[in-house]
């Protein structure tokens, strides 16, 4: 869980700018990615709890939540390009 947790920060870090998507090649990729699920996320942290230490885990809960934040902002993106004709 910790491996496909890291490599998806990647992704994301690769993938999504504070700004929005990097590139129209990007969407095509992840355009059937859903919406980020706050109680999933909240309960992916749960399990990871008891595996890390204190430091680990707040540091580990830091990055997560950037990531869901990023997410959030992508689909915001996505879904206001997505209805705008002129967008494509």
């Amino acid at each position: 869980m910790t491996v496909a947790f890291a490599c998806g920060a990647t992704i994301m870090n690769k993938l999504v700018s504070p700004k929005g998507i990097v590139s129209r090649e990007s969407s095509k990729l992840f355009g059937d990615v859903p919406k980020p699920d706050r109680a999933e996320w909240e309960k992916t942290l749960k399990a990871l709890k008891p595996w890390l230490s204190p430091e680990k885990f707040a540091e580990t809960e830091a990055i997560h939540w950037r990531m869901f934040e990023r997410a959030n902002r992508w689909h915001e993106n996505f879904s206001l390009s997505s209805d705008d004709p002129a967008a494509s």
